[in-house]
Order: structure tokens, then sequence, then C-alpha cells
């Protein structure tokens, strides 16, 4: 189990830094092109009771020998409070070879979360558009039901400049601590979200 979680912790850090390092160039090239994606507004987080919505596309990688899987899933949240805090509702859909009975099981997740976002006027926009979370929820099998604990961080980087409803581009990254004897999961997403 160790090396499978440091496996995923690599593959997120190489993604996290090579999206990161994208985001970043591209925003620069634009605001010299432009001026238009000067991100110079509060993060997304701060000030405002924002709601939104996304979609989610990524891989899973289930502990031990399973192959990486496609997941879908869909993302949902708003602040409560003006301040850095969220709260959210995340589903995802994905499906696993179980060798067991030679077939594919569907596995549904659905996670209730608090989230953390950064923020702050820091000119770094990686770490201002960045948050960590904390998930609870379930994991729905073809044949059972069991309880899932997920610690989570990720980044929400706004690309359209308008003042009240903007879309952001993003990453997700999670570890499922699955009950019992359910497989656990590491999973990186990339978030499509619209704010408004």
């Amino acid at each position: 189990m160790a090396n499978r979680i440091t496996a995923f912790i690599t593959k997120t850090l190489v993604v996290v830094i090579t999206s990161c390092a994208l985001f970043s160039f591209a925003a620069q090239a634009r605001d010299e092109d432009s001026g238009l994606l000067s991100m110079k507004k509060p993060n997304m987080f701060t000030s405002e009771y924002k709601p939104y919505v996304g979609l989610l596309a990524g891989m899973t990688s289930p502990e031990g020998d399973g192959d990486d899987e496609g997941e879908v899933g869909i993302d949902l949240g708003y602040s409560p409070t003006k301040a850095n805090f969220m709260l959210g509702l995340e589903y995802s859909h994905a499906q696993f070879d179980d060798v067991a009975i030679d077939d594919e099981i569907d596995r549904d997740t659905v996670l209730l979360k608090a989230v953390w976002g950064f923020g702050g006027q820091t000119d770094a926009m990686f770490l201002r558009d960045s948050w960590i979370g904390l998930g609870a929820g379930a994991v729905f099998t073809d044949d059972d039901t069991v309880a899932v604990a997920s610690p989570m961080i990720g980044f929400d980087i706004p690309v359209t400049s308008t003042e009240t409803e903007y879309l952001t581009l993003g990453l997700n990254a999670r570890y499922n601590f699955v009950e019992a004897d359910a497989v656990d999961t590491g999973n990186i997403s990339g978030a499509v979200k619209y704010w408004y």
C-alpha cells in the first residue's frame, strides 16, 4: 500500500507542477497581449457567497494490482460564509476490472466535502487559487455500500475576466480511504467549474 500511495503522490506532483507552469505561462502571455486576464480581483473563495457547478474527468488508481481507470464526476458547492471556507458535494463514477468474477464492476462515490481556499492578494497565481479539503461519504458498488474518507487538494484558476460570473480550470487530487475490505483508490481529475 505504501508503494501505491507513493506512486500516486508522485503522479499528482508531476501533473500539478506541469499544469501550474502551463496555466501561468498562458496567463502571462494573455496579460502581455491584451491585458484582459489580469486576475487582480479577490480569490473566488473570498468576499462573496459564490455557488459553483463543475465537471470532473480524470483517472482513478486502485490499490493493489488493479489497472488505472477513467473516472467522471460532478462537483457542486458554495461558500456559506464570507471567508475562504467552502462546502461541496461531489459525485464520481468509474468501472473496475474485478479479477475474482472476471467482469467489470461499477463504482460510484458520493462525498460531502469541506474545503479551505488559500486566497489572498499574492501574485503567486497557483497558491492564490489553491485549496485543501476533506471529504466523507459512501462508495456504492454492485453488491456493497461502504464508508469513505478522502483528503484532497487542488486548484481552480480563473480563465475568464468577468466581474460576477466566471469559468475556472483546475485539478483535483484525492485519496479515498475506504472501510472494510474494499479497495482504496487515488484519484486525479481535471475540473471545469462555472461560478455564478
